[in-house]
């Protein structure tokens, strides 16, 4: 019988049976090959970051960015899941983590604090009822003074908080 040739019976490591169906997979391959290329994961993590950017600089004078920001991304999770299934399956690489997106990420979050506190302390009317800060001067050094104890907790609670929690950093270890 040809459907029995083109069935393979192997075992994995945990002892279970996989049934390979070769004519399947050669069905796949073939749609693969037919499929157009998959978007660049490069381009969906510039993306995600610039949103992330927009959203951190511009919550102060844009307060509706942040539902804005999850409506789009409603939207981009439906185009991505039609890219994922209508194009070529994207060539996974290793990869250590997200790179060098990290210290942009970072870098954002550090320049929303300075920029989103000088549209607060010098754009804005939440700070004049206070009377020590009647100059110009003085709200310079209020905001200097709130920038710094600002990054001061940021660093803090990064240098606190763990990259990994408990159970991935024993899963990592296990690995290697």
């Amino acid at each position: 019988n040809n459907d029995n040739k083109d069935k393979q019976v192997q075992t994995s490591e945990a002892g279970k049976e996989i049934r390979l169906d070769w004519s399947v997979i050669v069905e796949d391959i073939i749609y693969q090959l037919q499929c157009g290329a998959s978007p660049d994961v490069l381009d969906n993590s510039a993306e995600i970051v610039i949103q992330y950017g927009y959203v951190i600089l511009f919550a102060v004078v844009f307060p509706l960015m942040p539902l804005f920001s999850l409506i789009n991304n409603f939207i981009e999770f439906a185009v991505d899941f039609h890219n994922y299934t209508h194009f070529q399956r994207p060539v996974p690489h290793a990869a250590s983590g997200i790179g060098v997106w990290k210290q942009v990420i970072s870098s954002f979050t550090v320049a929303a604090v300075f920029n989103n506190l000088a549209i607060i302390v010098f754009r804005s009317s939440s700070f004049d009822h206070y009377s020590f800060l009647t100059t110009t001067e003085r709200k310079t050094y209020f905001y200097f003074v709130l920038c710094l104890a600002i990054v001061v907790i940021l660093y803090f609670v990064r240098y606190v908080m763990p990259d990994q929690n408990e159970e991935i950093h024993e899963s990592i270890l296990r690995q290697q």
